[in-house]
């Protein structure tokens, strides 16, 4: 976060002249002082200042490089994994005309792409938001793999039996009526 303020402001105009020669000029080393973070100290001089205040970054962008970092992410999986990072940055801000973003991340298996999603997971983990995360898998497998739940599990779909058998042998998957299927405000 940075935070700048003017602390005086000037009525005549050769002291004015003297602000803006500085503003565009630039700071000199003397003119710089450093405080120690959550100090209530506030520096008043008679000459005008700018206050920088440095804190952790809330950007999802800017943990996501933390995360990509911290899990040794390869160069295509990093890419992946930022440019959801910078689509959760541009919804967060309520960006008008944000699109819902549909990416797919695909590859034969040991490309990485259980990587990505341990990392997204990582992230939410990390910004307290584990709740908003759901992570689906197509089979029991791949979602034992990456600590999530079938896609039929999430949808509350089911085989069922009672059906007849069809022409290829399989069990009908069949889905309860629309009146019941429901997510709630946390999934």
């Amino acid at each position: 976060m940075i935070q700048g303020t003017q602390e005086q402001a000037y009525s005549n105009a050769e002291s004015h002249s003297a602000v803006m020669y500085r503003v565009l000029n630039g700071f000199r080393e003397d003119d710089i002082s450093i405080i120690p973070p959550n100090s209530e100290a506030e520096i008043r001089t008679s000459r005008p200042s700018t206050s920088l205040q440095f804190g952790p970054s809330t950007s999802f962008f800017e943990l996501g490089k933390q995360v990509a970092e911290l899990l040794t992410l390869n160069r295509r999986q990093n890419i992946a994994f930022r440019l959801v990072c910078r689509h959760l940055d541009r919804v967060h801000r309520c960006e008008k005309g944000t699109p819902q973003l549909c990416q797919f991340v695909g590859g034969e298996g040991g490309t990485g792409k259980s990587r990505v999603i341990e990392a997204l997971v990582a992230l939410f983990e990390s910004k307290g938001m584990q709740h908003r995360l759901l992570v689906t898998a197509t089979s029991g497998t791949a979602a034992a793999r990456i600590n999530g739940i079938t896609i039929h599990a999430a949808c509350n779909f089911s085989v069922d039996s009672s059906r007849t058998v069809s022409n290829s042998g399989s069990a009908q998957i069949s889905a309860p009526p629309s009146t019941s299927l429901h997510v709630d405000g946390q999934s």
